[in-house]
Protein backbone atom coordinates (compact mmCIF):
# COMPACT_ATOMS: atom_id res chain seq x y z
CA UNK A 1 0.00 0.00 0.00
CA UNK A 2 1.54 3.29 -1.07
CA UNK A 3 1.53 6.53 0.89
CA UNK A 4 0.32 9.70 -0.81
CA UNK A 5 2.58 12.58 0.17
CA UNK A 6 2.55 16.19 -0.94
CA UNK A 7 5.59 17.97 -2.28
CA UNK A 8 5.27 21.51 -0.94
CA UNK A 9 7.07 24.01 -3.16
CA UNK A 10 7.54 27.69 -2.39
CA UNK A 11 8.98 30.04 -4.98
CA UNK A 12 11.67 32.34 -3.65
CA UNK A 13 13.15 34.73 -6.20
CA UNK A 14 15.39 37.26 -4.49
CA UNK A 15 16.93 39.07 -7.43
CA UNK A 16 15.38 42.49 -7.17
CA UNK A 17 12.62 43.28 -9.64
CA UNK A 18 12.15 39.80 -11.16
CA UNK A 19 8.53 38.70 -11.54
CA UNK A 20 9.05 35.98 -14.16
CA UNK A 21 7.24 32.74 -13.18
CA UNK A 22 8.99 29.37 -13.09
CA UNK A 23 7.52 26.21 -14.59
CA UNK A 24 7.88 23.05 -12.53
CA UNK A 25 8.81 19.74 -14.15
CA UNK A 26 8.57 16.44 -12.29
CA UNK A 27 9.76 13.36 -14.17
CA UNK A 28 9.37 14.96 -17.56
CA UNK A 29 5.91 16.40 -17.00
CA UNK A 30 5.28 20.11 -16.73
CA UNK A 31 2.77 20.35 -13.90
CA UNK A 32 2.39 23.97 -12.89
CA UNK A 33 3.80 27.49 -12.77
CA UNK A 34 5.24 29.04 -9.63
CA UNK A 35 5.30 32.80 -9.17
CA UNK A 36 7.05 35.01 -6.61
CA UNK A 37 5.98 34.22 -3.06
CA UNK A 38 3.57 31.50 -4.25
CA UNK A 39 3.26 28.07 -2.62
CA UNK A 40 1.86 24.95 -4.28
CA UNK A 41 1.25 21.37 -3.15
CA UNK A 42 1.79 18.49 -5.59
CA UNK A 43 0.55 14.99 -4.62
CA UNK A 44 3.21 12.29 -5.00
CA UNK A 45 2.27 8.62 -4.72
CA UNK A 46 5.65 7.49 -3.40
CA UNK A 47 6.74 5.49 -0.35
CA UNK A 48 9.74 3.82 1.33
CA UNK A 49 12.86 5.97 1.78
CA UNK A 50 12.99 9.65 2.59
CA UNK A 51 15.53 11.62 0.57
CA UNK A 52 17.25 14.88 1.38
CA UNK A 53 16.90 17.45 -1.38
CA UNK A 54 19.19 20.31 -2.21
CA UNK A 55 19.00 22.97 -4.90
CA UNK A 56 21.40 25.04 -6.97
CA UNK A 57 20.03 27.53 -9.46
CA UNK A 58 19.50 31.26 -10.01
CA UNK A 59 17.07 32.44 -7.35
CA UNK A 60 15.85 29.63 -5.16
CA UNK A 61 12.95 27.26 -4.53
CA UNK A 62 12.45 26.21 -0.94
CA UNK A 63 11.42 22.56 -0.51
CA UNK A 64 9.60 21.57 2.64
CA UNK A 65 10.19 18.29 4.42
CA UNK A 66 8.00 15.26 3.72
CA UNK A 67 9.24 14.23 0.27
CA UNK A 68 9.30 10.43 0.12
CA UNK A 69 10.22 8.42 -3.01
CA UNK A 70 10.58 4.68 -3.75
CA UNK A 71 13.54 2.64 -2.59
CA UNK A 72 16.24 2.38 -5.23
CA UNK A 73 14.94 5.19 -7.44
CA UNK A 74 17.50 7.97 -7.74
CA UNK A 75 16.70 9.69 -11.03
CA UNK A 76 13.52 11.65 -10.38
CA UNK A 77 14.25 15.18 -11.48
CA UNK A 78 12.75 18.55 -10.72
CA UNK A 79 13.54 21.38 -13.11
CA UNK A 80 12.89 25.06 -13.02
CA UNK A 81 13.07 27.43 -15.95
CA UNK A 82 12.00 30.87 -17.00
CA UNK A 83 9.17 30.95 -19.51
CA UNK A 84 11.45 33.29 -21.42
CA UNK A 85 13.57 30.24 -22.22
CA UNK A 86 16.42 30.33 -19.72
CA UNK A 87 18.48 27.20 -19.18
CA UNK A 88 16.78 24.58 -17.05
CA UNK A 89 18.64 23.76 -13.85
CA UNK A 90 18.24 20.43 -12.12
CA UNK A 91 17.31 19.87 -8.51
CA UNK A 92 18.33 16.51 -7.14
CA UNK A 93 18.06 14.44 -4.02
CA UNK A 94 20.28 11.78 -2.55
CA UNK A 95 20.18 9.11 0.16
CA UNK A 96 21.78 10.06 3.45
CA UNK A 97 20.66 8.23 6.57
CA UNK A 98 22.21 10.90 8.80
CA UNK A 99 21.09 13.90 6.80
CA UNK A 100 17.70 14.38 8.42
CA UNK A 101 19.21 14.72 11.88
CA UNK A 102 22.04 16.89 10.68
CA UNK A 103 19.69 19.09 8.70
CA UNK A 104 17.38 19.56 11.68
CA UNK A 105 20.32 20.53 13.89
CA UNK A 106 21.48 23.03 11.33
CA UNK A 107 17.98 24.45 11.00
CA UNK A 108 17.67 24.86 14.74
CA UNK A 109 20.81 26.97 14.66
CA UNK A 110 20.06 28.78 11.43
CA UNK A 111 16.31 29.27 11.37
CA UNK A 112 16.19 32.61 13.20
CA UNK A 113 19.00 34.20 11.20
CA UNK A 114 17.41 33.01 7.97
CA UNK A 115 14.03 34.26 9.16
CA UNK A 116 15.47 37.74 9.69
CA UNK A 117 16.88 37.79 6.17
CA UNK A 118 13.54 36.58 4.75
CA UNK A 119 11.51 39.11 6.73
CA UNK A 120 13.69 42.01 5.59
CA UNK A 121 13.34 40.70 2.04
CA UNK A 122 9.79 39.37 2.62
CA UNK A 123 9.74 36.76 -0.11
CA UNK A 124 8.67 33.75 1.93
CA UNK A 125 8.19 35.21 5.38
CA UNK A 126 5.29 37.30 6.57
CA UNK A 127 5.92 39.86 9.29
CA UNK A 128 3.58 38.94 12.14
CA UNK A 129 4.60 41.66 14.58
CA UNK A 130 6.94 44.62 14.90
CA UNK A 131 8.39 46.98 12.32
CA UNK A 132 11.33 46.90 9.93
CA UNK A 133 12.79 50.32 9.12
CA UNK A 134 15.31 51.58 6.60
CA UNK A 135 16.42 54.79 8.29
CA UNK A 136 13.01 56.17 9.34
CA UNK A 137 10.98 54.49 6.59
CA UNK A 138 8.82 51.53 7.63
CA UNK A 139 9.04 48.86 4.90
CA UNK A 140 6.61 46.22 6.25
CA UNK A 141 3.98 46.87 3.60
CA UNK A 142 6.30 47.68 0.71
CA UNK A 143 6.38 44.86 -1.89
CA UNK A 144 9.70 42.98 -1.89
CA UNK A 145 10.66 43.99 -5.43
CA UNK A 146 10.26 47.68 -4.52
CA UNK A 147 12.40 47.65 -1.40
CA UNK A 148 15.70 48.24 -3.21
CA UNK A 149 17.52 45.41 -1.44
CA UNK A 150 20.65 43.64 -2.66
CA UNK A 151 21.08 39.94 -1.83
CA UNK A 152 24.16 37.71 -1.86
CA UNK A 153 23.44 34.00 -1.49
CA UNK A 154 25.40 31.16 0.04
CA UNK A 155 25.38 29.29 -3.30
CA UNK A 156 26.18 32.44 -5.38
CA UNK A 157 22.96 32.08 -7.49
CA UNK A 158 24.55 33.60 -10.58
CA UNK A 159 23.09 32.72 -13.96
CA UNK A 160 25.15 29.92 -15.57
CA UNK A 161 24.26 30.86 -19.16
CA UNK A 162 25.27 34.52 -18.76
CA UNK A 163 28.76 36.01 -18.83
CA UNK A 164 30.15 37.86 -15.84
CA UNK A 165 29.19 41.22 -17.36
CA UNK A 166 25.67 40.02 -18.23
CA UNK A 167 25.18 38.76 -14.66
CA UNK A 168 26.24 42.10 -13.20
CA UNK A 169 24.02 44.00 -15.68
CA UNK A 170 20.96 41.91 -14.87
CA UNK A 171 19.43 44.04 -12.10
CA UNK A 172 20.06 47.25 -14.00
CA UNK A 173 18.34 45.87 -17.10
CA UNK A 174 15.28 44.96 -15.04
CA UNK A 175 15.22 48.55 -13.86
CA UNK A 176 15.48 49.74 -17.48
CA UNK A 177 18.72 51.61 -16.84
CA UNK A 178 20.01 53.75 -19.71
CA UNK A 179 22.69 51.85 -21.71
CA UNK A 180 25.43 54.42 -21.23
CA UNK A 181 24.73 54.73 -17.53
CA UNK A 182 24.57 50.93 -17.18
CA UNK A 183 27.92 50.46 -18.91
CA UNK A 184 29.55 53.05 -16.67
CA UNK A 185 28.14 51.49 -13.48
CA UNK A 186 29.05 47.94 -14.49
CA UNK A 187 32.59 48.94 -15.53
CA UNK A 188 33.11 50.65 -12.18
CA UNK A 189 31.71 47.71 -10.21
CA UNK A 190 33.80 45.13 -12.08
CA UNK A 191 36.85 47.18 -11.16
CA UNK A 192 35.78 47.55 -7.52
CA UNK A 193 35.38 43.78 -7.04
CA UNK A 194 38.46 43.06 -9.17
CA UNK A 195 36.89 40.85 -11.85
CA UNK A 196 37.10 43.13 -14.89
CA UNK A 197 39.50 40.72 -16.66
CA UNK A 198 36.87 37.94 -16.39
CA UNK A 199 33.90 39.95 -17.66
CA UNK A 200 33.39 37.84 -20.80
CA UNK A 201 33.69 34.46 -19.07
CA UNK A 202 30.84 32.15 -18.15
CA UNK A 203 30.54 31.22 -14.45
CA UNK A 204 31.70 27.65 -15.09
CA UNK A 205 35.16 29.04 -15.91
CA UNK A 206 35.43 30.93 -12.60
CA UNK A 207 36.68 29.83 -9.21
CA UNK A 208 34.37 29.89 -6.18
CA UNK A 209 35.85 33.16 -4.98
CA UNK A 210 35.45 34.77 -8.41
CA UNK A 211 31.82 33.61 -8.59
CA UNK A 212 31.14 35.15 -5.20
CA UNK A 213 32.66 38.42 -6.41
CA UNK A 214 30.25 38.33 -9.37
CA UNK A 215 27.31 37.79 -7.00
CA UNK A 216 28.53 40.67 -4.84
CA UNK A 217 28.93 42.98 -7.84
CA UNK A 218 25.43 42.15 -9.10
CA UNK A 219 23.92 42.90 -5.70
CA UNK A 220 25.78 46.19 -5.21
CA UNK A 221 25.57 47.68 -8.71
CA UNK A 222 21.87 48.52 -8.27
CA UNK A 223 22.87 50.77 -5.33
CA UNK A 224 20.58 49.09 -2.78
CA UNK A 225 19.51 50.72 0.47
CA UNK A 226 20.54 47.56 2.32
CA UNK A 227 22.72 44.62 1.30
CA UNK A 228 21.79 41.18 2.73
CA UNK A 229 24.45 38.46 2.82
CA UNK A 230 23.36 34.96 3.89
CA UNK A 231 26.48 32.95 4.83
CA UNK A 232 28.22 34.04 1.61
CA UNK A 233 31.56 32.32 2.33
CA UNK A 234 30.40 28.95 3.64
CA UNK A 235 31.00 27.16 0.30
CA UNK A 236 34.60 28.34 -0.01
CA UNK A 237 37.73 26.60 1.27
CA UNK A 238 39.49 27.96 4.37
CA UNK A 239 42.19 29.98 2.57
CA UNK A 240 39.71 31.56 0.17
CA UNK A 241 37.31 32.42 3.00
CA UNK A 242 40.02 34.46 4.69
CA UNK A 243 40.85 36.22 1.42
CA UNK A 244 37.17 36.98 0.71
CA UNK A 245 36.60 38.31 4.24
CA UNK A 246 39.02 41.14 3.56
CA UNK A 247 37.62 41.68 0.07
CA UNK A 248 34.02 41.95 1.31
CA UNK A 249 35.01 44.36 4.08
CA UNK A 250 37.00 46.56 1.68
CA UNK A 251 34.21 46.57 -0.92
CA UNK A 252 31.52 47.32 1.65
CA UNK A 253 33.47 50.28 2.99
CA UNK A 254 34.17 51.53 -0.54
CA UNK A 255 30.48 51.55 -1.53
CA UNK A 256 29.22 52.54 1.93
CA UNK A 257 26.10 50.33 1.96
CA UNK A 258 24.57 49.13 5.24
CA UNK A 259 25.02 45.35 5.22
CA UNK A 260 23.31 42.60 7.22
CA UNK A 261 25.70 39.65 7.22
CA UNK A 262 24.53 36.27 8.57
CA UNK A 263 27.18 33.75 9.59
CA UNK A 264 27.74 30.96 12.10
CA UNK A 265 31.51 31.36 11.85
CA UNK A 266 32.48 33.40 14.92
CA UNK A 267 35.91 34.28 13.56
CA UNK A 268 34.31 35.51 10.34
CA UNK A 269 31.85 37.64 12.31
CA UNK A 270 34.66 39.26 14.28
CA UNK A 271 36.71 39.87 11.12
CA UNK A 272 34.11 41.53 8.87
CA UNK A 273 31.75 43.32 11.25
CA UNK A 274 31.45 46.83 12.58
CA UNK A 275 28.65 45.68 14.89
CA UNK A 276 27.59 42.16 15.83
CA UNK A 277 24.21 40.92 17.04
CA UNK A 278 24.42 37.54 18.80
CA UNK A 279 21.16 35.58 18.79
CA UNK A 280 19.90 32.56 20.72
CA UNK A 281 16.49 31.00 20.08
CA UNK A 282 15.42 34.07 18.12
CA UNK A 283 16.31 36.50 20.92
CA UNK A 284 19.16 38.99 20.63
CA UNK A 285 21.60 38.39 23.49
CA UNK A 286 23.98 41.26 22.83
CA UNK A 287 24.73 43.94 20.23
CA UNK A 288 28.12 45.62 20.09
CA UNK A 289 31.38 46.04 18.24
CA UNK A 290 33.58 42.94 17.84
CA UNK A 291 36.00 43.96 20.61
CA UNK A 292 33.27 44.50 23.23
CA UNK A 293 31.40 41.34 22.22
CA UNK A 294 34.55 39.25 22.63
CA UNK A 295 36.13 40.95 25.65
CA UNK A 296 32.99 41.89 27.60
CA UNK A 297 30.14 39.47 26.78
CA UNK A 298 26.81 40.20 28.45
CA UNK A 299 26.12 36.60 29.50
CA UNK A 300 27.62 33.11 29.47
CA UNK A 301 26.03 32.19 26.14
CA UNK A 302 27.82 35.04 24.35
CA UNK A 303 31.07 34.27 26.21
CA UNK A 304 31.05 30.66 25.02
CA UNK A 305 29.50 31.23 21.57
CA UNK A 306 31.97 33.92 20.50
CA UNK A 307 35.36 32.31 21.06
CA UNK A 308 36.14 29.82 23.81
CA UNK A 309 35.62 30.48 27.52
CA UNK A 310 36.47 28.17 30.43
CA UNK A 311 33.75 28.27 33.11
CA UNK A 312 34.56 27.98 36.83
CA UNK A 313 32.52 28.07 40.01
CA UNK A 314 33.50 30.92 42.32
CA UNK A 315 32.26 32.99 45.25
CA UNK A 316 32.38 36.75 45.83
CA UNK A 317 34.34 38.18 48.73
CA UNK A 318 33.77 41.82 49.57
CA UNK A 319 35.01 44.07 52.34
CA UNK A 320 35.28 47.80 52.86
CA UNK A 321 38.53 48.08 50.92
CA UNK A 322 38.64 45.21 48.43
CA UNK A 323 36.62 42.65 46.53
CA UNK A 324 37.20 39.70 44.26
CA UNK A 325 36.69 35.99 43.69
CA UNK A 326 37.42 32.88 45.68
CA UNK A 327 37.60 29.78 43.48
CA UNK A 328 36.58 26.32 44.68
CA UNK A 329 40.21 25.30 45.30
CA UNK A 330 40.62 28.32 47.60
CA UNK A 331 42.54 30.49 45.11
CA UNK A 332 41.77 34.15 45.78
CA UNK A 333 41.74 36.75 42.98
CA UNK A 334 41.36 40.43 43.77
CA UNK A 335 39.24 42.39 41.25
CA UNK A 336 38.38 46.09 41.21
CA UNK A 337 35.87 46.05 38.34
CA UNK A 338 32.97 44.06 39.82
CA UNK A 339 29.48 45.58 40.04
CA UNK A 340 26.21 44.74 41.84
CA UNK A 341 27.81 42.16 44.14
CA UNK A 342 27.43 41.11 47.74
CA UNK A 343 29.83 39.17 49.93
CA UNK A 344 29.20 35.44 49.59
CA UNK A 345 27.40 35.59 46.21
CA UNK A 346 27.91 32.45 44.15
CA UNK A 347 29.01 33.30 40.60
CA UNK A 348 30.43 31.90 37.36
CA UNK A 349 33.91 32.99 36.26
CA UNK A 350 34.62 32.84 32.50
CA UNK A 351 38.32 32.72 31.59
CA UNK A 352 39.49 32.60 27.98
CA UNK A 353 42.51 30.39 27.18
CA UNK A 354 44.73 33.44 26.57
CA UNK A 355 43.66 35.06 29.89
CA UNK A 356 45.70 32.58 31.91
CA UNK A 357 49.39 33.13 32.64
CA UNK A 358 51.91 30.74 34.16
CA UNK A 359 52.46 30.98 37.91
CA UNK A 360 55.58 30.08 39.82
CA UNK A 361 55.43 26.97 41.95
CA UNK A 362 55.81 29.15 45.07
CA UNK A 363 52.83 31.37 44.12
CA UNK A 364 49.19 30.77 44.87
CA UNK A 365 47.59 29.48 41.69
CA UNK A 366 45.03 27.25 40.02
CA UNK A 367 46.50 23.80 39.39
CA UNK A 368 45.55 21.54 36.47
CA UNK A 369 46.82 18.45 34.66
CA UNK A 370 47.73 18.61 30.96
CA UNK A 371 45.50 16.24 28.95
CA UNK A 372 46.57 17.16 25.41
CA UNK A 373 49.10 19.50 23.81
CA UNK A 374 48.72 20.98 20.33
CA UNK A 375 51.39 23.13 18.67
CA UNK A 376 49.74 25.76 16.43
CA UNK A 377 52.72 27.93 15.47
CA UNK A 378 51.96 31.21 17.21
CA UNK A 379 50.91 29.42 20.36
CA UNK A 380 50.60 26.03 22.03
CA UNK A 381 47.11 25.03 23.05
CA UNK A 382 46.73 22.81 26.12
CA UNK A 383 43.61 20.91 27.10
CA UNK A 384 43.47 20.76 30.90
CA UNK A 385 41.82 18.81 33.67
CA UNK A 386 40.79 20.54 36.89
CA UNK A 387 39.05 19.00 39.87
CA UNK A 388 35.39 18.34 38.99
CA UNK A 389 34.14 20.58 41.78
CA UNK A 390 36.01 23.56 40.32
CA UNK A 391 34.48 23.68 36.83
CA UNK A 392 31.02 23.79 35.28
CA UNK A 393 30.22 20.26 34.04
CA UNK A 394 29.81 19.20 30.38
CA UNK A 395 32.11 21.82 28.89
CA UNK A 396 33.70 20.83 25.54
CA UNK A 397 37.17 21.43 26.99
CA UNK A 398 39.16 23.54 29.45
CA UNK A 399 41.99 25.24 27.58
CA UNK A 400 45.11 27.34 28.06
CA UNK A 401 47.00 29.05 25.20
CA UNK A 402 50.72 29.56 25.69
CA UNK A 403 52.41 32.19 23.50
CA UNK A 404 55.20 30.57 21.47
CA UNK A 405 57.22 33.80 21.45
CA UNK A 406 57.75 33.69 25.22
CA UNK A 407 58.29 29.99 25.82
CA UNK A 408 60.35 29.11 28.87
CA UNK A 409 58.93 25.63 29.09
CA UNK A 410 56.67 23.39 27.02
CA UNK A 411 54.46 21.22 29.20
CA UNK A 412 53.95 17.57 28.38
CA UNK A 413 50.85 15.42 28.78
CA UNK A 414 50.13 14.45 32.43
CA UNK A 415 52.33 17.26 33.82
CA UNK A 416 50.86 19.64 36.39
CA UNK A 417 50.57 23.27 35.32
CA UNK A 418 50.13 26.28 37.62
CA UNK A 419 48.02 29.12 36.24
CA UNK A 420 46.88 32.61 37.26
CA UNK A 421 43.84 34.35 35.65
CA UNK A 422 44.21 37.97 34.57
CA UNK A 423 41.81 39.95 36.83
CA UNK A 424 41.55 42.78 34.28
CA UNK A 425 40.43 40.45 31.48
CA UNK A 426 38.25 37.68 32.89
CA UNK A 427 34.44 37.92 33.02
CA UNK A 428 32.13 37.17 35.93
CA UNK A 429 28.44 36.27 35.65
CA UNK A 430 25.52 35.59 37.95
CA UNK A 431 24.99 31.95 38.88
CA UNK A 432 22.10 31.66 36.40
CA UNK A 433 24.62 32.73 33.70
CA UNK A 434 22.32 35.49 32.39
CA UNK A 435 24.01 38.73 33.55
CA UNK A 436 27.53 40.12 33.64
CA UNK A 437 28.84 41.45 36.95
CA UNK A 438 31.64 43.49 35.34
CA UNK A 439 31.31 47.27 35.45
CA UNK A 440 30.32 48.99 32.24
CA UNK A 441 29.16 45.94 30.28
CA UNK A 442 26.30 46.86 27.94
CA UNK A 443 23.84 44.45 26.38
CA UNK A 444 23.06 46.86 23.54
CA UNK A 445 25.57 49.38 22.23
Amino acid sequence: MSNVRYLNLTREKRISGSIVPYEINIDGQWVTELNNGETINIPLDYSKHKFYMRAEFPGSISLSEGLVIPEGVFDHSLYCRHKAGLTKVKLWWEIDEHQETLNNQIRQEQMHNTAIIKEINTILASIEDGKIKFDEDIINDIPAHKRNIGMVFQNYAIFPHMTVRENVEYGLKLRKEDKNSMKKKVDEMLEVVKIEEYQNRLPERLSGGQQQRVALARAIVITPNVLLMDEPLSNLDAKLRIEMRSAIKDIQRHVGITTVYVTHDQEEALAVSDRIAVMKDGIIQQVGNPVSIYSRPSNVFVATFIGHSNLFYAKIYKSSNESGLIFKNGYKLEMDNLDNIEDGDKVIAAIRPEEFSLAKITEESMKAKVITKTFLGKYINYSLQFEDKEVIPEQPSIEYSQDSASLDKIYEVNETINLKPNPKKINVFTLDMEKSLIKGVKKYE
